[in-house]
């Protein structure tokens, strides 16, 4: 990375703090109703709607826990 435009930004702290966070991609989902989560086949307008807040769920979620423990943890 020593060569890489970014490599003032890719650390090996923001490295780990990648590999440690990856999981927790999706938590937002915990928001979302089981019956649109295991929907099979297509989902409708407003379940698809409603499947797209899982995003702002995630980063609410995220955030909150941030602010109260700070983001080293």
């Amino acid at each position: 990375m020593k060569d890489s435009t970014y490599s003032n930004e890719i650390t090996a702290s923001y490295v780990n703090m990648l590999y440690k966070s990856a999981p927790l991609h999706d938590i937002g989902k915990i928001g979302i109703s089981d019956d649109i989560l295991l929907k099979k086949g297509k989902l409708t307008e407003d379940e698809f709607e409603q499947m797209k807040q899982h995003t702002i769920i995630g980063y609410n979620t995220l955030s909150s826990i941030s602010d109260k423990f700070g983001e080293d943890h």
